[in-house]
């Protein structure tokens, strides 16, 4: 049981850490992103700071936004794109 809670929150961190480097590479602020979905920037700010997972709808609106399919948030980590490569 211990094995699959700390599997679980390995997963956890990456696909954050992932979700944030997504943001980061489309140069959005954490409110623009809400003001773009039509959500509070605390509910961004609180999936970024590990405290909640986001719905399924709205899951797939970040992945689309950030242009990145849903399973590469889950499946090793996303590179951050650097200004020379914009």
């Amino acid at each position: 049981m211990a094995e699959l809670d700390e599997k679980s929150k390995q997963i956890s961190r990456l696909f954050v850490d992932n979700l944030i480097t997504a943001r980061r590479n489309k140069g959005l602020t954490q409110r623009q992103v809400a003001a773009k979905l039509g959500i509070s920037a605390s509910t961004i700010g609180c999936i970024e700071a590990r405290v909640g997972f986001p719905r399924f709808s709205l899951f797939f609106r970040l992945c689309s936004l950030y242009e990145v399919e849903p399973k590469a948030l889950f499946d090793g980590r996303i590179q951050q794109v650097t200004e020379d490569e914009c």
